[in-house]
């Protein structure tokens, strides 16, 4: 599994977008900050829970991370707020 992990600049987006950023904001030609690949053992239709962390978030700000594997792609939004 491969994470990506994504910090949004909230105030370039307003000023460019004229809008708050949306729950399904357009990732295309933005590098990501860091990438991490996960390797599991498991059988690919097995299914099982894992808690991921994240200790490189240590400021507010707004966050995406997207998960790929096998083809599937999950995208979660994380908002920080304090710290």
């Amino acid at each position: 599994m491969i994470v990506k992990e994504f910090e949004i600049n909230t105030t370039s987006y307003y000023q460019k977008n004229k809008t708050e950023v949306p729950t399904n904001i357009d990732l295309d030609g933005i590098i990501a900050a860091r990438e991490t690949v996960f390797h599991f053992t498991e059988q690919p239709l097995l299914s099982v829970f894992r808690t991921f962390k994240f200790p490189e978030i240590k400021k507010r700000g707004l966050y995406v991370n997207l998960f790929l594997k096998n083809y599937l792609l999950k995208t979660y939004l994380i908002l920080l707020t304090y710290f």
